[in-house]
C-alpha cells in the first residue's frame, strides 16, 4: 500500500496549494523493496547515484530514495520549502609533505532547515512482520 500512501501524500500537498512541479518523495529501502512487490511500479527501478529512481513518478513526485531517510517515514516536499547550506568553519595552511608547496585545507559545515512547513507533508508506516 506505500504506493497510495505516496498518493495521499500528493493530494495532501494539493490541498496546501503548494505547486505540482518539483514535488519529491523521499523513501527509505524498505519502501522502495515494497514499491517493486506493487504492479504499478517497475520492479526493477534504475536507482542514480543522487538517489532519484530514475523514469518514476508517483502523483507527479519523483521518487528519490536514501539511505538516511528516517525509518518508517515517507517525506513528500516541494524543492522549495527546504534550503540547503554549507559554510567554512575552519581553515588552515599547511606546508605539504611530498612537494616543494603550500596548500590550505578546511573544515565545511553543512545543514537543511524546513523553510516552508505547508510545502511538506510526512506520514510513518510500520511493516508488518511474517
Amino acid at each position: 500500500d506505500v504506493y497510495d500512501y505516496i498518493v495521499d501524500l500528493g493530494v495532501a500537498l494539493g490541498k496546501k496549494k503548494v505547486p505540482v512541479s518539483n514535488r519529491y518523495v523521499v523513501i527509505g529501502w524498505d519502501a522502495l523493496g515494497l514499491l517493486q512487490k506493487d504492479k504499478r511500479f517497475t520492479h526493477n527501478p534504475d536507482v542514480l547515484a543522487n538517489g532519484i529512481v530514475n523514469g518514476q513518478k508517483i502523483n507527479g513526485m519523483t521518487i528519490v530514495v536514501s539511505a538516511n531517510a528516517p525509518a518508517g517515514t515517507i517525506i513528500a516536499l516541494h524543492k522549495g520549502a527546504v534550503g540547503f547550506g554549507t559554510q567554512i568553519n575552519e581553515l588552515e595552511g599547511m606546508r605539504l609533505q611530498d612537494s616543494f608547496a603550500d596548500g590550505v585545507r578546511g573544515l565545511t559545515v553543512a545543514g537543511a532547515a524546513v523553510l516552508n512547513a505547508d510545502g511538506v507533508a510526512t506520514l510513518t508506516y510500520t511493516i508488518a512482520e511474517g
